[in-house]
């Protein structure tokens, strides 16, 4: 089976690797061999192991061969075993549907004369009963004729009521009619007339409004041309309006120049106002600074004459002078 074709390769597999290895190893020696003699005897020895190993070899895919061989006439064996076997079943499966068809219509024929045997029987029982039914119908249908003709001759008696009320009903409709015409016919005379004043009326107005008309295409007449010598005027106006409007922004740009030069000199010349003020500032405090001691050493010699002289030469009651000038131009 396939379980030992298996072993017998992984044995014949060891066994051919051993013998390999074997063969190399011995491959390795024969190089040392230096005399013909040994070295031919030991290619011999080779060659035995090596044929050994093909023998081993070729008997394994001999038998292999052999297993392959006979499975594959075990397998033909098979198929037409199963063949046969299909055919056989197919000849009892034919057989069996011909005999199960025949019982089958032998009962079927068997089931339809029995259904009819007792359709037959239900026809005779179910008869009386019918004619039964075809009895109550045809009173029913007497009764059903009777009612209709009652109820047909009462609706006529209505019919009739109802003619003879809309008769009284269209005489006195008839009535109030005809005096409602004679009602109109009053009326429309008397509009008549008043259509008749109206159309007087109107063509008085007609007449007035011809003439209105004539005196107001007159005056539409003026009105055109004194709208016409308006355009003309307003056309001089607005052409005189653009020439000053030119002349006007020409000189107020030649202004407006001017304003931004004389603003641009005044600038300049505040500028340079500020920059001599301030030199001159600086100049006056250098100046001041030199001489501050000796002009406070004068003052106080001249205020100490002066305090002297008004005390003990006029007699006065010195007051000493304001100072702040001299302080202020200091700082």
């Amino acid at each position: 089976n396939r379980q030992e074709r298996l072993r017998a390769l992984q044995e014949e597999a060891l066994s051919s690797g051993k013998k390999n290895a074997v063969v190399e190893s011995l491959w390795a020696e024969l190089l040392d061999k230096s005399m013909p003699e040994e070295l031919h005897a030991e290619i011999l020895v080779q060659n035995k192991a090596c044929a050994t190993i093909l023998e081993s070899k070729d008997a394994l895919v001999k038998s292999l061969t052999m297993q392959l061989k006979m499975k594959d006439e075990e397998y033909v064996r098979s198929l037409k075993q199963q063949s046969d076997d299909v055919e056989e079943l197919l000849s009892r499966m034919r057989r069996d549907f011909a005999e199960l068809r025949q019982d089958y219509e032998v009962e079927l024929d068997s089931i339809e004369d029995a259904f009819f045997e007792e359709r037959k029987q239900l026809l005779e029982a179910n008869k009386d009963q019918i004619e039964s039914m075809f009895k109550d119908r045809r009173e029913a249908a007497l009764g059903c004729m009777e009612a209709k003709q009652k109820k047909q001759d009462r609706n006529q008696n209505e019919i009739d009521e109802l003619i003879r009320h809309d008769h009284e009903e269209y005489n006195k409709l008839k009535i109030k009619l005809e005096q409602d015409i004679e009602t109109l016919e009053q009326q429309l005379e008397e509009m008549h007339a008043t259509y008749q004043l109206n159309t007087e009326k109107l063509e008085y107005n007609y007449r007035v409004l011809t003439e209105r008309n004539s005196e107001n295409n007159s005056t539409m007449t003026q009105l055109k041309r004194k709208q016409n010598r308006l355009k003309e005027t307003l056309s001089t106006l607005q052409q005189r309006y653009r020439e000053m409007d030119v002349r006007e922004r020409k000189k107020n740009d030649e202004l407006t120049e001017d304003y931004r030069r004389m603003t641009k000199q005044y600038n300049n010349l505040q500028a340079k106002f500020k920059a001599a003020e301030t030199f001159d500032k600086k100049r006056y405090e250098d100046l001041w600074g030199l001489h501050e001691s000796e002009v406070s050493a004068l003052v106080d010699k001249v205020l100490q004459a002066d305090y002297i002289i008004s005390t003990q030469q006029l007699g006065w009651q010195w007051r000493a002078p304001n100072l702040d000038l001299l302080a202020g131009g200091g700082a």
